[in-house]
């Protein structure tokens, strides 16, 4: 064992200093610590690091097609049930309540919203991770699209609920 390497529990992690390194990777020692280790990933960690991103991408590009189709439809569930209002003929719920356009319209859309929110802070996460796993830090455009729409869903959210 060389004078900047220590063995921990069978884990052998060199310590580096960090601005000496043109590449970042860290690995878990036995304690679950992150430690800098020495040795440049090689071909194949590189190619996997760049499948788990691809994959990270299309699971949000996925989450943002369910998003839309769920505001859509929420949208179209309102018309649908304001041109029945209008016809004299009302929906009535579980419990005999009468469900009304913008009620169904409002809780389409927060779920919609919901869900895309929560898929950009998912896949915010999977991103951190993947950087601490070695993966240089890249633009994401589907989470700058995903970003922009949860804005403009809450916006739609909020004028619906002041008119409501």
């Amino acid at each position: 064992m060389g004078a900047r390497g220590r063995r921990t529990n069978g884990l052998h992690v060199f310590r580096t200093l960090q601005q000496h390194q043109g590449y970042r990777v860290d690995a878990f020692d036995n304690e679950h610590r992150m430690i800098p280790v020495a040795h440049r990933p090689d071909q194949s960690t590189l190619l996997a690091l760049r499948r788990n991103f691809l994959a990270a991408e299309r699971t949000l590009m996925a989450w943002i097609r369910t998003s839309i189709s769920m505001i859509a439809f929420g949208f179209t569930s309102a018309k649908l049930f304001q041109s029945l209002a209008l016809a004299g003929r009302f929906v009535k719920g579980p419990a005999g309540n009468v469900w009304t356009a913008q009620g169904v319209g409002i809780a389409l859309v927060a779920t919609g919203t919901t869900a895309l929110i929560v898929a950009v802070f998912e896949h915010r996460r999977e991103l951190a991770q993947l950087r601490a796993d070695g993966m240089e830090a890249r633009f994401s455009l589907t989470s700058a699209v995903a970003s922009v729409l949860s804005i403009l869903g809450v916006l739609a959210l909020l004028a619906a609920m002041v008119s409501f």
